[in-house]
């Protein structure tokens, strides 16, 4: 996990590390919760999938139930390239994201 002061090793991490092959599309569903602001904790497995997601903070008219459905089956259609090196894949974790809609 980076701290807030190393934004430049984290920018340099998404751009090595974070290579989406496939990507879910979450926005239509919710859209529907307008505002709403949350955060939340994940990682990127060996194969690549969103695992482990768990929220921080949330602020709109839902459920943390329901959001962590939506978040999930947005996970579910996201899939990174994994990490490999010597052939060893790695696993990222402790990685972190905000989504806000006003």
């Amino acid at each position: 996990m980076w701290t807030d002061d190393q934004p430049r090793e984290e920018l340099l991490c998404k751009r090595l590390f974070w290579t989406l092959t496939t990507v879910s599309k979450i926005a239509k569903p919710l859209a529907r919760y307008s505002p709403l602001r949350f955060s939340y904790t994940y990682k990127i497995s060996t194969n690549g999938r969103v695992e482990d997601i768990e929220l921080i903070s949330f602020d709109g008219d839902i459920s943390e139930a329901a959001l962590l459905r939506l978040i999930a089956n947005g996970a579910a259609g996201t899939k990174f390239e994994p990490i490999v090196v010597a052939d060893v894949k790695y696993e990222l974790v402790d990685l972190r994201d905000t989504i806000i809609r006003p």
